[in-house]
């Protein structure tokens, strides 16, 4: 069938990882479909050993699928036109400890086209305000805390204002006013862009997604509105320790 032209889609993505020494293949995905549409955060909820790296890695062109498709914006995922139009924020940040965050911001700017002094200057200094860099902004990316560090990757994901952007645990690691001041700060990013975030945090899927899409060993095990999961999972988890084990709401 044809793709979507907008938003970020997984069609029916399987995948499969050798066995070790004769071991049967590991099935990472098994048939994943999912569609994450513009104007829309689309959370994907699951534990470690669900799939999730395995199907981001897909979205974001970093690996084909053994079958099935993934697209953004109506380009097969692993092709140039997609890598235009997608932002991603990797669960392990990406940076470079002796460059400052200016440097960072200006560097990925540039990939985007952003040339000329006036318009890298505007755009640099909108993304220090939206993630409160500014007075950071001479500061080597190897001297800053840990949820700065965060932030710094976030404004990466959303440098050239893509029309897709992938966070992949983006408030992983850091402590709660961090936490706020990142899904503050996606909910305001929201508007006009197909957003994709991953957490393990129940109240962090209720908080920003639109949809929520649940992943269990390689599958969906439910997707809807974030209000709707709510109500039908309250029942089946009052009792339950399952769901919200630990004092945050961690997925165990």
């Amino acid at each position: 069938g044809g793709f979507a032209s907008s938003g970020i889609v997984a069609e029916n993505l399987r995948v499969e990882y050798p066995g070790a020494g004769g071991a049967p293949p590991k099935l990472a995905l098994r048939g994943l479909s999912l569609r994450c549409p513009k104007d829309e955060i689309t959370v994907l909820l699951g534990h470690n050993g669900a799939g999730k790296s395995s199907a981001i890695s897909r979205l974001v062109g970093s690996a084909p699928p053994t079958s099935g498709r993934a697209a953004v914006g109506g380009h097969d995922a692993v092709s140039a036109r997609a890598r235009r139009e997608l932002g991603f924020c990797p669960q392990h940040d990406a940076l470079w400890d002796d460059l400052t965050v200016q440097d960072h911001l200006d560097f990925a700017l540039r990939l985007r086209g952003f040339w000329g002094a006036k318009a890298l200057e505007a755009e640099r200094n909108a993304l220090l305000r939206d993630v409160e860099l500014r007075a950071k902004k001479r500061t080597r990316a190897g001297a800053l805390s840990g949820g700065m560090r965060r932030r710094l990757s976030v404004a990466l994901a959303f440098a050239g204002d893509p029309a897709h952007v992938v966070l992949d645990e983006p408030t992983a690691g850091v402590d709660p006013h961090a936490r706020r001041q990142i899904q503050s700060l996606l909910l305001k990013k929201a508007k006009g862009k197909a957003l994709l975030v991953t957490t393990h945090h129940l109240d962090e899927a209720e908080r920003l997604g639109t949809r929520v899409a649940v992943l269990h060993k390689g599958e969906l095990a439910c997707a809807g509105s974030a209000e709707a999961l709510e109500l039908s999972s309250a029942n089946a988890t009052r009792n339950s320790s399952a769901v919200r084990g630990g004092v945050d709401g961690h997925l165990t």
